[in-house]
């Protein structure tokens, strides 16, 4: 296992799973700006990092006579397809977050891009993944289990808070089954059957509504499943269209990762330097630098897709958007901060350590620091000791998972 992959698809996952709490804030849910809107603030981060991290190396190139021969920056079409991925999926994260909460969106968009990217990159591209002996022409894959369960620690902390809450629902029940049984209180006769309080209405009583026995639970209980957003007819469109978008904002994320690793190797074969132990062009090598033409290029691309669906934008609307500068000067900016330094580790991760198994490793990573952040910063739900000892349960599950997974995959 390599473990500076590893190590580079944490801080990765770390950043991007920071990154979408500026979508939330409370300022931005007031303003309420077109999702494109919010999306070319990240753009212009992402275009002019770029540039800068250009500096250094102008610096170091034009001190250093003797590698003039090496070019400064080689633009690179395959960063242009990677960021043409890259906008749709920051769309559908934008517009999705604000419905459906962070936690779900991120779990959804992490297990959709999981399973696709580990089948797509084991059983279509070849990536070899170890196997196991069971006997003579028998062998089997552990890489699988290790995925699932990846996908299930994931789900297990988004969850976290619905299965505290049956937990304790179904504690209560049972201790209150216990107390009524030895009681036998008049009050739960009343409730449990008609025919009890048949009884009990001829001998006066009556089913008096301030009883703690008579207010509490079907009713409530009920009310809580109703009043949930997941359950309720009340915008039940709007949240599986969120639901939807989350799925597509992971199979986009995927893909433009993927176009990092295919896009290399393609370019590596026409250039007759993958196969063989002999070094690459140098304008080949410079073209796909995590360091300087390739998030150029990127940056350029992501520019570019913006302000065309900007255009897009302003004449469907017969004018130019509202910028909400004052709100997202601050917002927009961090969050294209933060995924600025995620996106630069994830694709270091990826070139290194190859994406079927880096991208699982930094989904699991984002689930984590958004459940984190949510917990401890935002204090989202319920505070209860319990769910946090299932939280941290089930993170400890999916980072075990995650590393036994790196180790599935044939270094090469």
């Amino acid at each position: 296992m390599l473990w500076d992959a590893l190590l580079y698809a944490i801080l990765g996952g770390m950043s991007f799973g920071t990154y979408p709490l500026f979508i939330r804030t409370p300022a931005v849910i007031q303003a309420k700006p077109h999702t494109i809107v919010f999306q070319l603030y990240k753009s212009s981060v992402v275009f002019l990092s770029g540039f800068l991290f250009l500096i250094p190396r102008y610096i170091n190139w034009s001190n250093d006579t003797n590698n003039k021969d090496v070019p400064l920056f080689v633009f690179n079409w395959w960063a242009i397809l990677s960021a043409a991925f890259w906008i749709p999926a920051g769309l559908f994260t934008i517009f999705s977050v604000p419905i459906i909460g962070m936690g779900l969106q991120v779990s959804l968009a992490a297990s959709s891009s999981s399973i696709l990217t580990f089948l797509a990159f084991w059983l279509i591209f070849g990536t070899e993944m170890k196997s196991y002996s069971c006997g003579t022409d028998c062998k089997y894959y552990l890489a699988p289990l290790y995925l699932f369960c990846t996908v299930l620690g994931m789900v297990t902390l988004i969850f976290s808070e619905k299965l505290t809450a049956r937990i304790r629902k179904h504690v209560c029940d049972n201790n209150n089954d216990r107390k009524n049984n030895t009681k036998r209180s008049t009050e739960y006769k009343r409730y449990l059957t008609p025919i009890i309080e048949d009884e009990e209405t001829e001998t006066g009583s009556s089913a008096d509504e301030s009883s703690p026995m008579v207010a509490i639970p079907p009713v409530a209980k009920r009310q809580l499943f109703e009043n949930n957003p997941e359950t309720s007819t009340n915008g039940f469109g709007r949240w599986t269209a969120g639901v939807l978008l989350s799925l597509l904002g992971g199979f986009f994320a995927s893909g433009q990762f993927a176009v990092v690793q295919q896009g290399k190797k393609i370019e590596e074969i026409n250039a007759n330097c993958l196969p063989k132990n002999v070094t690459c062009p140098a304008t080949l090598i410079e073209s796909f630098d995590t360091f300087g033409s390739w998030y150029v290029s990127f940056g350029i691309g992501a520019m570019a897709v913006t302000v065309l669906l900007l255009v897009g934008l302003s004449c469907s609307l017969g004018r130019c958007p509202n910028f909400h500068w004052n709100v997202l000067k601050s917002a927009g900016t961090k969050a294209g901060i933060f995924w600025v330094f995620g996106n630069f580790f994830v694709t270091l991760a990826v070139v290194r350590g190859g994406n079927a198994v880096i991208m699982a490793q930094v989904l699991s990573t984002m689930i984590i620091t958004s459940g984190c952040w949510g917990l401890i910063y935002y204090k989202e739900g319920d505070q209860s000791s319990l769910r946090k000892f299932l939280w941290i349960i089930a993170a400890v599950f999916t980072l075990l998972s995650m590393i036994m997974l790196g180790f599935q995959k044939i270094d090469k």
